[in-house]
């Protein structure tokens, strides 16, 4: 029971500091509750832009399951403990907040490798296809028959597909330990072993994330992210260096951004014969402001979308030249400064291209 208690108590905190690190990224210009939208993984074209605008992306979708109380309660906590204070509707980290947050990344560093804004879905694929791979050349090599690690039926055909021939599998076989052995010791030891000790082989089935819990007595929230930030590691080396992974390379997912939304994917595809902001939203039967909003998304993900079209280029300088100048990327201040003659959409349109992220 203690031990459990233990584990619970250190689970709240990983969710402390994660809200402290969303507010720690988004430099005191944000509330604690678009922290929550972000963690959450929520899809709204203001949660997106914020997290690229302030390099919080890989956070996203990290506390997918956290319900709006728990997040509620989060908050209270981080005030009343004086690790974060309020001012004009947006929250910072105090100096103690500060503190604690670089205290526990230092210890914690394996969250420097988590890109779930870029890897997310991505690496649960990833890890499927590596789990029941490892387990079928070992229960091949052995000539046992074995239940699959992995029950989606995708997955099992996409691995059957990749066995090579019977003379050439333990070559192969060779080939990938040698390859997440070489990854593996770039990693800590705790890191490497939870990594392998998921892995089926001979006469030993791999441990569960919960029983990995257990063992190492973390909480199985921590045990998560460790996992993810493998993975997401793994998974940048091999497309940074596919020729020093040549196995693991044909296992890697193709990676697409799964943070911009479907209807702005669906805006997107209109554009090369429309770009009127009041013919798309005619087109699409949404609101002027809602196009907008898909606007700046898409100036996020595609360098090549002309934002020349919607916002002057003298417009542009003077907006990120007000952002300089003020160190800040609220757009009330930006768009005061320059005497309300630009409009809220010319200055997102201009951050969010300032902001874009090669995904």
């Amino acid at each position: 029971m203690r031990k459990t208690k233990a584990r619970l108590k250190e689970g709240k905190i990983v969710k402390e500091q994660l809200f402290m690190l969303a507010c720690h990224r988004f430099q005191g210009e944000r509330s604690l509750f678009g922290a929550y939208h972000l963690l959450k993984g929520k899809r709204s074209a203001q949660t997106i832009q914020d997290g690229a605008l302030f390099s919080a992306l890989p956070l996203f979708g990290l506390l997918s399951h956290l319900s709006y109380n728990e997040a509620e309660q989060v908050v209270k906590a981080l005030l009343e403990n004086g690790k974060v204070r309020e001012t004009d509707g947006a929250h910072q980290l105090t100096e103690k907040g500060e503190i604690q947050l670089d205290a526990w990344l230092h210890a914690h560093s394996y969250v420097q490798n988590i890109n779930n804004g870029l890897f997310q879905q991505a690496d649960v694929l990833f890890w499927n296809r590596l789990a029941l791979l490892v387990q079928s050349l070992n229960a091949l090599a052995m000539g046992v028959s074995f239940i699959p690690v992995v029950g989606d039926l995708d997955v099992q055909r996409f691995v059957k597909n990749a066995l090579p021939k019977p003379a050439e599998r333990n070559r192969y076989r060779m080939k990938l330990y040698k390859e997440c052995a070489a990854f593996l010791r770039k990693r800590d030891r705790l890191q490497a072993e939870l990594f392998v000790l998921q892995l089926s082989r001979q006469k030993r089935i791999g441990e569960t994330r919960q029983q990995l819990a257990l063992r190492y007595r973390l909480s199985l929230m921590e045990v998560e992210l460790r996992h993810k930030s493998n993975l997401h590691a793994l998974m940048a080396e091999i497309s940074e260096n596919p020729r020093n992974y040549e196995a693991l390379s044909h296992l890697l997912p193709t990676i697409q951004s799964r943070t911009n939304t479907a209807s702005a994917r669906k805006t997107a595809s209109l554009l090369p014969q429309v770009d009127s902001v009041q013919e798309l939203a005619h087109i699409r039967g949404l609101k002027p402001a809602t196009i907008e909003d898909h606007l700046v998304e898409i100036a996020l993900f595609d360098r090549t979308f002309p934002i020349d079209r919607y916002v002057s280029e003298e417009t542009q300088k003077n907006i990120l030249r007000i952002s300089r100048e003020h160190r800040t990327l609220k757009l009330k201040t930006i768009r005061t400064a320059l005497n309300n003659e630009v409009t809220y959409f010319d200055i997102r349109l201009t951050l969010a291209r300032k902001g874009f992220i090669k995904c």
